[in-house]
């Protein structure tokens, strides 16, 4: 985790988004630290803070309320890359709008 907070913080030098493949047993544990960590980090340097959330059809509690603007995307369980295709057109369009770290 120090490591992960140490190339936050440093910005990786050209990272805008932080993506993180869970499920909803992901927002338990130590997995939930790291997870709230880079939420605090990502807001201070401005990189991105996305999840890819495997299984689940709704919004998972930790998300609607510690991350409400953190974008959100759904996969099935057995998911594959036709799956990611919303979560590509959303970066591609992020882009187009010129996202970038502060």
């Amino acid at each position: 985790m120090q490591q992960l907070e140490l190339g936050l913080k440093g910005r990786f030098w050209a990272t805008d988004y932080l993506v993180f493949v869970c499920d909803e047993a992901s927002f338990v544990g130590c997995f939930w630290e790291l997870i709230e960590k880079s939420l605090v980090i990502g807001a201070e340097v401005g990189i991105q803070v996305i999840f890819l959330v495997i299984g689940a059809h709704q919004r998972p509690t930790f998300l609607a309320t510690r991350a409400p603007p953190s974008p959100t995307f759904y996969l099935k369980t057995q998911f594959g890359e036709k799956d990611l295709e919303h979560f590509r057109a959303y970066l591609v369009q992020d882009s187009i709008g010129g996202y970038k770290q502060q």
